[in-house]
């Protein structure tokens, strides 16, 4: 059955004037677009689901938090990757490895000789380490910067001999006059008695130095960090090496900042 346009178009016939050609070419236009399909209706692009932030580093706050037990390879990975707080991810993961004993997974027989050979360091050193975790869980989420290792080997003390509650009281009361340097910390601690000289941190049975034959011993060291180009070839050669030693020159820095403020 013809529509009510083609009808309309037909009876025109033989008639030529200007209005009729006119009336005709709006009829052959309206009859064009009644015999094209109707366009299926476009729906707007799905926008992605993201599962991850891709570019932005978990948080060692986070990791190795759930109980989840993971493989040496990946706690190996994190310890070389870990920026944001280090201390805290290279604690866990090291204590991951010692507790489920991954060091057996490349063939090592204890953990000492899994982290004397493979990441250079002494039993001493990693147990540092580990032991520093619980201080950075406690003080992490109440800092604005980097939790050193100064500062947890102050806080070592205070935590063990009175608890979570002393250690951030101490770190609360030290950030009001400012950071909480090594140094402030173990003032506070000191006044509150949570700490005595027996506490303080160093080398047991160690005896106190004087200024010049202490500083004399930092030589070599001053020496070798001069020397900026082999710094960088650490850097890009041995990264979580470099990593480590930036921490340690961070936290020799915070301890020395407040005698050379008093100074200037």
């Amino acid at each position: 059955m013809s529509s009510p346009l083609r009808q309309r178009a037909g009876r025109r016939g033989g008639a030529d004037t200007g209005f009729d050609r006119m009336e005709a070419a709006v009829a052959a236009q309206a009859l064009a677009a009644e015999q094209s399909p109707s366009p299926e209706p476009v729906s707007p692009p799905a926008l992605p689901v993201e599962t991850h932030l891709v570019g932005v580093p978990v948080s060692p706050v986070d990791e190795f938090a759930d109980g989840q037990v993971r493989t040496l390879a990946e706690c190996e990975q994190h310890i070389a990757a870990v920026t944001h707080q280090w201390l805290l991810g290279v604690g866990r993961a090291l204590k991951m490895i010692r507790d489920h004993k991954l060091y057996e997974q490349d063939g090592y027989s204890s953990f000492k000789d899994y982290v004397s050979h493979r990441w250079e360091w002494t039993p001493q050193r990693a147990h540092q380490l580990i032991t520093s975790v619980p201080i950075v869980e406690i003080v992490a989420p109440h800092a604005d910067r980097e939790v050193r290792e100064g500062q947890t080997r102050i806080l070592g003390p205070v935590h063990e001999k009175h608890g979570a509650n002393a250690v951030l009281e101490v770190w609360k009361e030290a950030s009001l006059t400012g950071k909480p340097t090594a140094t402030a910390l173990e003032r506070v601690a000191r006044a509150k008695g949570y700490i005595s000289e027996r506490d303080a941190p160093g080398p047991a049975g160690a005896k106190a130095l004087a200024a010049p034959q202490f500083l004399s011993r930092f030589v070599p060291v001053l020496e070798a960090l001069t020397d900026l180009h082999a710094l960088r070839q650490v850097a890009l050669e041995t990264p979580d090496k470099a990593r480590e030693l930036a921490t340690v020159l961070r936290s020799a820095a915070e301890a020395l900042e407040p005698g050379a403020s008093a100074g200037s």
